[in-house]
């Protein structure tokens, strides 16, 4: 008896010197990248760099009290914790902002000089999201027929709503423009869990970790929904939202790893090359990615560990106009 009882006490002495493993818990930070501009929310403060009309090394605070924000062509906007929709431009050292007379947004996303909310009662308004451009009136209006709406997300052209019963509903959006015909459902999608728009192109994840994407993609054009097989396992999708020209597409998988496609003239796949890809390649060097977001020419990711590491547009992000990032590289002046 006192040898077993001897025994189970060293077998408790080896376990207490040997701690489990532990996994390094998913960072809460958040970004989101436009044509110019990347943002990351930290505990309510929304931070910014890009390169218009100031100096892109040096992040400067656009807002606070957000609980959401997203990037388009060169604005960005924020959900405060009241509801309420704050639009600003980062590239100046003191932001100009503007309203949108929204005080009931959930979620909401920005594109090429649109921007768009769901509401709490799950209808959908959008807005001229833009500073330069002369707008008679950027009060948001609502889109007609939609309603039961879990997220949008707009891109260069055009906008999608996710349904709560897992269907897709896009339809066209111009700057300066008026919605021109109602949404129509995307066939082909059933089971969506999550939404992206960019250049021309969209993209939906599946309730089984699968992703469809439609539109002008990198490897053509797809007039219905195609899987992306490179993506399988996706946990987060990223398309280049802001842009009026170019493809770049990301997803984050949930292994950590991030894979990108699309144009790569600045090195935005991440895979230290400059050769476009058709078909998504790992991005070098990040495999614990919780959060990415995709810009004109740029992509950034925030790691477990809450860093903010980017790739792509050297003077973008603030490396210099010559100094590209092939792979991805701490992100300049982040506090974090």
């Amino acid at each position: 008896m006192r040898r077993v009882r001897v025994t189970v006490l060293l077998a408790s002495l080896a376990l207490a010197a040997c701690p489990a493993k532990t996994t390094a818990p998913a960072s809460t930070r958040r970004i989101s990248a436009g044509s110019l501009q990347t943002c990351a929310l930290d505990n309510g403060t929304v931070r910014c760099w890009g390169p218009r009309g100031r100096d892109s090394r040096k992040a400067v605070t656009a807002t606070d009290d957000a609980t959401q924000v997203a990037s388009g062509m060169f604005v960005s906007c924020a959900i405060k914790s009241d509801g309420a929709v704050t639009c600003f431009d980062p590239g100046f050292t003191t932001p100009p902002k503007f309203g949108v007379g929204i005080a009931d947004a959930l979620q909401l996303s920005v594109g090429w000089g649109k921007g768009c909310a769901v509401r709490k009662d799950r209808t959908v308004s959008c807005w001229e999201a833009m500073l330069d451009y002369p707008v008679r009136d950027r009060a948001a209006k609502p889109v007609p027929g939609l309603k039961d709406v879990n997220a949008v997300a707009v891109g260069m052209s055009s906008a999608c709503a996710l349904k709560r019963d897992g269907s897709v509903w896009c339809w066209e959006t111009i700057a300066g423009d008026d919605l021109r015909e109602p949404p129509k459902r995307v066939d082909g999608i059933e089971g969506a869990v999550e939404i992206a728009a960019g250049t021309y192109s969209a993209c939906a994840r599946i309730r089984d970790s699968s992703v469809r994407c439609w539109g002008t993609l990198p490897s053509g054009q797809a007039d219905a929904p195609v899987t992306i097989n490179d993506w399988a396992g996706a946990a987060q999708l990223a398309l280049n939202s802001g842009c009026n020209a170019g493809q770049l597409a990301c997803a984050r998988l949930e292994d950590g790893r991030v894979r990108c496609m699309g144009d790569s003239t600045f090195g935005a796949n991440g895979d230290g090359t400059r050769k476009p890809r058709q078909t998504p390649v790992d991005v070098k060097g990040l495999t614990d990615a919780a959060h990415v977001a995709a810009g004109c020419s740029h992509v950034c990711a925030v790691r477990t560990t809450g860093q903010i590491v980017c790739w792509g547009e050297g003077e973008t992000l603030g490396f210099g106009k010559d100094n590209d990032q092939l792979i991805p590289a701490p992100a300049r002046d982040d506090p974090g």
